[in-house]
């Protein structure tokens, strides 16, 4: 994975702007707080559905990120299906790059 997309995480987690676990991340798309939703390049087919589907319920981003071994360990935890970034400028330019190395939005 890129090093950009790394230390932006990490960066993130360490400012305190990165939800990590599929329900924590669900709580923070219902509450308003995601900004963008980060989705396991190997997540299953019921998680992805029902995450992708409160994302588009709630009108936020969805993208497709690495494996959940190489995303939990971007954020400094073990492996994670998914993570929600709670801001902007961070949310913003982590889609732009996850989008030209994975593919589309709305995973």
């Amino acid at each position: 994975m890129s090093k950009d997309i790394t230390g932006l995480l990490g960066l993130a987690m360490s400012a305190g702007r990165v939800v990590s676990g599929t329900e924590a991340t669900i709580e923070a798309v219902r509450s308003g707080k995601a900004r963008l939703v980060i989705l396991a390049q190997d997540s299953g087919l019921n998680l992805r559905k029902q995450v992708t589907d409160k994302c588009r319920s709630y009108d936020v981003d969805c993208v497709e990120g690495p494996e959940g071994d190489v995303l939990g360990a971007s954020v400094g935890k073990d492996r994670r299906m998914c993570v929600a970034i709670t801001e902007e400028n961070l949310a913003n330019e982590l889609k732009e790059l996850l989008m030209a190395r994975f593919g589309g939005g709305n995973a």
